[in-house]
C-alpha cells in the first residue's frame, strides 16, 4: 500500500507540478513567468509541521548542510545553499571528460498549510570551468547569450532539472506518512 501511495504521489506530482524553467532572468514558475515562486499547498498542515518536516527532510538529505550554507529563521524561513554533488540523486552533465554540478539557493517560507518555494541559479561548474547565467564574454562561459537565447542548450535541461526535482522531493516528504 505505502508503494501505491508513493507511486500516487510521485505521478500527481509531475502531473499538477509547480515548475520552474531557467530564464536569463533566473528561474520563473513555468505557468506564470510574471513569479520566481511557487507555492505548494497542503490542506490541515499547520506552519510549523511544515517547517519541521521541510527541516526535518533538508537535514537528512543534505549532509553538513547545517554548517555552512543553511539559515533558518524558526518557523518562517529556511535559506539553503546546495550543489548538486550534496543531494541523495546526483545528475550530471557529462561534457567530454568533465563532470558538471549545478548550484542553486533556495529560499523556503511557510504559512499554514502552505509553503512557498523560491530558486536562485548561482552557477554551473566543473570544478575548474565555471558558468554564470548571463553577460559572458570571450572569457567567462554563460547560459544565456548577450540576446537571451540559450548558449548552452544542453545545459538548460540539467538546470532546470535540478530545481524542479527539489520542489518534487519536498512536496514527496511533507506528503509522505511518517509512521516508521
Amino acid at each position: 500500500m505505502k508503494k501505491l501511495t508513493f507511486l500516487f504521489i510521485l505521478i500527481s506530482g509531475f502531473l499538477f507540478s509547480q515548475e520552474f524553467k531557467i530564464t536569463p532572468e533566473n528561474y520563473k514558475n513555468k505557468n506564470d513567468e510574471t513569479k520566481n515562486f511557487v507555492v505548494l499547498e497542503f490542506e490541515n498542515k499547520t506552519k510549523d509541521e511544515l517547517f519541521k518536516k521541510v527541516k526535518s527532510y533538508i537535514i537528512s538529505n543534505y549532509k553538513g548542510i547545517k554548517n555552512d550554507g543553511y539559515n533558518e529563521i524558526e518557523n518562517e524561513q529556511i535559506v539553503l545553499d546546495v550543489e548538486s554533488r550534496n543531494t541523495a540523486t546526483i545528475m550530471f552533465i557529462m561534457s567530454g571528460s568533465n563532470i558538471w554540478a549545478i548550484s542553486n539557493r533556495y529560499e523556503i517560507n511557510f504559512k499554514d498549510n502552505k509553503i512557498m518555494i523560491k530558486p536562485s541559479f548561482k552557477n554551473l561548474t566543473n570544478g575548474v570551468d565555471e558558468i554564470s547565467l548571463n553577460n559572458g564574454n570571450f572569457m567567462i562561459k554563460s547560459i544565456f547569450n548577450k540576446k537571451g537565447e540559450p548558449s548552452k542548450e544542453k545545459s538548460i535541461d540539467f538546470i532546470n532539472s535540478e530545481a524542479n526535482k527539489f520542489v518534487l522531493d519536498i512536496k514527496s516528504a511533507i506528503s509522505a506518512d511518517s509512521e516508521w
